[in-house]
């Protein structure tokens, strides 16, 4: 299932952040809720960080496909992005109902109490 690209975010960070809205799997998601401001691992799901196409595979057939750098403005920014999930071993995966527009601050204290879906998710990446 194909997450639009106008409904995918990629946030820098110590932990980047793949920020989802309006993902196909977002019920099959865990629901995220952060105590301590510590993120639970996603159990039997992954993601595959690529430039052009990032991979998110859940058990079964849950999953998603989020389309990458679209323009060379985005490229340096998402490969950025995909080199830090290398180093990090995984990204958050953030899924809500609708994302925040690109003006709007990301309100992470909402995101993290149990208003959205996702957690840590372990990187598979090429030798």
């Amino acid at each position: 299932m194909w997450v639009p690209a106008e409904n995918r975010r990629f946030v820098l960070g110590d932990l980047p952040v793949l920020l989802m809205g309006g993902a196909p799997a977002h019920e099959e998601l865990p629901v995220l809720q952060a105590p301590g401001g510590r993120v639970p691992a996603c159990a039997g799901w992954s993601v595959v960080p690529k430039a052009t196409l990032c991979v998110v595979d859940g058990p079964g057939d849950s999953g998603c496909v989020v389309p990458g750098a679209l323009s060379p403005e985005e490229f340096g920014h998402v490969v950025e992005w995909c080199e830090t999930v290398e180093r990090a071993g995984g990204a958050v995966v953030v899924s809500v109902g609708v994302l925040p527009g690109e003006a709007e601050p990301v309100d992470w204290d909402a995101l993290l109490s149990g208003g959205s879906r996702g957690g840590f998710v372990p990187a598979l990446t090429a030798p």
